[in-house]
């Protein structure tokens, strides 16, 4: 016959399992990618093989007033450090050459790169 277990063991037991996880604490959806700037697409002349060259299969496909759009997305949640979002979309003309395309980063280390010489970070006050 099994011996039972006191409460206070089994929730001692329990607490113990879930540290692991507790201290995990984040959630990563997409595929981390890298966006060297502005000058790596080209609107009218990157195509759709020279994305999949750089920044390999998007993450999303889908369509945008008619016109085909990939995107390329990357979130990172931390419940107890810093958390980073990055999305690239990229909008094709009918012949699959870029028509448009946004980047939207919240790196800290690329913010910082876009901010003047000597400017507070996000979510400094004056």
């Amino acid at each position: 016959m099994p011996v039972p277990v006191p409460y206070a063991r089994l929730r001692a037991l329990a607490l113990v399992s879930a540290l692991p996880l507790l201290a995990s604490a984040c959630a990563t959806l997409g595929t981390p990618f890298a966006f060297p700037g502005p000058g790596s697409i080209t609107v009218g002349k990157t195509d759709k093989a020279d994305l999949v060259a750089e920044f390999g299969r998007p993450t999303r496909v889908g369509y945008d007033d008619g016109s085909e759009k990939w995107a390329y997305a990357y979130y990172h949640y931390s419940a107890f450090g810093a958390s980073t979002v990055k999305n690239l979309d990229v909008v094709f003309n009918s012949k699959g050459v870029v028509s448009s395309y946004t980047y939207e980063s919240s790196d800290p280390g690329e913010i910082a790169k876009q901010l003047p010489a000597g400017a507070a970070g996000p979510g400094s006050r004056p």
